[in-house]
C-alpha cells in the first residue's frame, strides 16, 4: 500500500488534509477519515463537552440553593439569626472550594471553545467556493456547538453571582425597614457585599460583561486577521 505526505489544502477527500496521508485505495482514505474523526471526538470534543455539562449542572445547583436561601431570607422581615448567617458563610465557602477545584479546567475549556470558534469563523470566511455542503455544515456545526457550550457555561456561572446579589438586596431591605439594625445584620450585609462569584482560573470573575467581552474579542480578531491575510 502506497502512502504519501500531502499539503494542507482543501480537497474532496477530507482525510487528506486532516491526516496528511493519502492512499490509492479510496477505502483506506475513508477508514483514515473515520478513525481520525473518532479520535477527535473521544480525545477532544467528548471530554470538553462532558466537563461543560458537569460545570453547568454544578452552577445551576449552586444558584438554586442561593435562590432558595434568598426566599427564606425574605420571610425574615426584621432580623437575621446566627443560623442563617452561618449557613450563608458555609455556602460561600463551598462555592470557593468548587471554584478552587474547577477554575483552571474552566480556563482550559473556555480557551478551547474560544480557539474552536475562532478557527471555525476563519475557516468559514476562507471556505473554498467548491467546498461541499457537508463540509460547510461541519464547520457551522462546530461553530454553533462551541458557541452554545461557551454561552451556557459562562451564563450559568454568572447567574450564581446574580443570585448572591439578590441575597444582598434582600438583606439591605431588611436593614432599611428594621427599627434597630443589629450588629449581626450589619456583619451579614458586609459579608454578602462581596458576593459569590466563580472565576476563570482565579483571574477574572465570570459575569455578563465577561461573556460579551470574550465573544466580541473572538469575532473581532477573526475578522481582523482575515482582513490582514487578504492584504
Amino acid at each position: 500500500m502506497y502512502f504519501k505526505l500531502g499539503t494542507v489544502e482543501y480537497r474532496d477527500d477530507v482525510s487528506t488534509y486532516l491526516t496528511h496521508l493519502t492512499s490509492e485505495n479510496p477505502l483506506v482514505n475513508i477508514l483514515l477519515k473515520i478513525c481520525f474523526e473518532i479520535s477527535i471526538f473521544l480525545n477532544s470534543i467528548l471530554p470538553f463537552t462532558a466537563f461543560s455539562l458537569f460545570y453547568i449542572a454544578v452552577c445551576t445547583h449552586l444558584r438554586l440553593i442561593i435562590e432558595k436561601f434568598a426566599k427564606i431570607l425574605k420571610k425574615r422581615d426584621t432580623c437575621i439569626d446566627f443560623n442563617l448567617s452561618n449557613f450563608y458563610s458555609a455556602l460561600k465557602t463551598t462555592a470557593e472550594y468548587i471554584d478552587d477545584q474547577l477554575s483552571f479546567l474552566v480556563f482550559i475549556t473556555v480557551a478551547y471553545n474560544g480557539c474552536f470558534m475562532y478557527l471555525s469563523v476563519s475557516a468559514i470566511l476562507h471556505a473554498e467556493p467548491t467546498a461541499k455542503f457537508i463540509d460547510r455544515l461541519y464547520l457551522f456545526w462546530h461553530l454553533i456547538n462551541s458557541l452554545f457550550l461557551f454561552i451556557c457555561m459562562t451564563a450559568t456561572a454568572s447567574f450564581v453571582y446574580e443570585a448572591s446579589m439578590e441575597v444582598l438586596a434582600v438583606a439591605s431591605r431588611i436593614s432599611a425597614v428594621a427599627e434597630e439594625s443589629s450588629f449581626l445584620l450589619q456583619k451579614f450585609i458586609s459579608f454578602a457585599e462581596k458576593g459569590i462569584s466563580l472565576t476563570v482560573w482565579k483571574a477574572s470573575p465570570i459575569s455578563r460583561n465577561f461573556i460579551f467581552g470574550i465573544l466580541g474579542a473572538i469575532f473581532t480578531y477573526a475578522v481582523l486577521f482575515d482582513n490582514l491575510s487578504i492584504k
